[in-house]
């Protein structure tokens, strides 16, 4: 009880700071009345035919019902082999085309739009902030990205990412090749473009800016793409320096990724679900609705914020779900669910 007071506590000063003029607050920040126009949660399967498991247990559609989503994003993981820079399918965690085929179908006819979204993980586990961007792992990243963007013509997504947290590859030295790369998506899809930065930088290799501060491509795109898993006590000085980004490159902001995990201490550290577990942290859905309720009153209800997908209904339920990031059949989902309604 006394965790979940805090964190009202907590909350009301966010929205104060965000909603006000102070110093460090914007002057100029329009509220949203209603639901933001895109109302997305992510879809995700770590096993190739997951998301056709997925369909024959009705996951999808509890993500409706649950949450009254009217978007999704729909991911898939490829990984790169560090030795030879190649990025490839898994045989085993990688969905195959004719699954992703039948997820976006399902998607389309449940009166959904889609984002696709192509991941790349490493095969050490290492976080994907961290490959190397030589000329072999463009040249291979690219290749792997058209293909996924062929599939999203075909297959008629509403919008595609073109990547997702690659940190140390997105550094301004690398402005060209991406301009390159979304040029060439750009020959195989139509449709609106955003890329997936990191809500922070990577102090490990030196990169102290967070990551969509240090990306110079944004004018190429349609939308300013974050993934959000900021300390929940460190939402408003980030929240201003992403209103400046928007307004100064006239690209409104999309968070691609935004959640917290349903565990003790994830409000320090709402990215490290990991370690929280491993530790031994007891399950807590307050934590997560407390997490949930401060991205609903700070950016979903900024005009510039167009939309977001909360992180992650699975398709393949995981044995931890209990403390996971997956709002399912917990105390955040009905305040998704009254958010994406209008009445929250």
């Amino acid at each position: 009880m006394a965790a979940t007071r805090s964190g009202w506590i907590g909350l009301l000063a966010l929205v104060v700071l965000v909603g006000c003029s102070s110093p460090d607050a914007p002057v100029d920040d329009p509220q949203r009345n209603g639901a933001p126009p895109i109302a997305g949660c992510t879809y995700t399967s770590w096993d190739s035919a997951g998301f056709r498991t997925g369909a024959t247990t009705g996951a999808m559609a509890e993500m409706v019902m649950q949450t009254a989503a009217t978007w999704v994003m729909i991911c898939v993981t490829e990984y790169h082999n560090a030795t030879t820079d190649a990025i490839a399918p898994d045989a085993q965690g990688t969905s195959t085309e004719e699954d992703l085929r039948a997820a976006i179908a399902e998607a389309h006819g449940r009166g959904l739009k889609v984002l696709l979204t192509p991941h790349v993980d490493t095969y050490t586990g290492a976080w994907r902030a961290s490959m190397t961007p030589t000329d072999a792992w463009f040249r291979s990243y690219e290749q792997f990205i058209r293909k996924y963007a062929q599939l999203a013509r075909s297959t008629q997504c509403e919008m595609f990412c073109i990547g997702t947290e690659l940190v140390r590859a997105t550094q301004p030295n690398y402005d060209a090749r991406w301009r390159a790369i979304i040029a060439s998506i750009r020959a195989d899809y139509n449709g609106p473009l955003t890329y997936a930065a990191n809500w922070n930088g990577y102090p490990q290799y030196g990169i102290m800016l967070d990551e969509y501060e240090q990306i110079t491509f944004w004018s190429a795109l349609d939308y300013i793409g974050i993934d959000w898993y900021a300390p929940y006590g460190a939402f408003t000085d980030r929240y201003n320096r992403i209103h400046a980004l928007s307004t100064a490159t006239g690209v409104p902001v999309l968070l691609t990724e935004t959640g917290c995990p349903s565990v003790e201490g994830a409000l320090d550290r709402p990215w490290d679900y990991t370690a929280l577990i491993t530790a031994g942290n007891a399950a807590s859905e307050s934590t997560q609705r407390t997490y949930y309720d401060a991205v609903i009153h700070s950016f979903g209800k900024a005009e510039w914020c167009k939309g977001l997908f909360w992180w992650n209904w699975e398709s393949i339920p995981s044995a931890l779900e209990s403390k996971q990031y997956t709002p399912r059949n917990k105390s955040a989902a009905p305040l998704v669910k009254a958010f994406y309604q209008g009445a929250v």
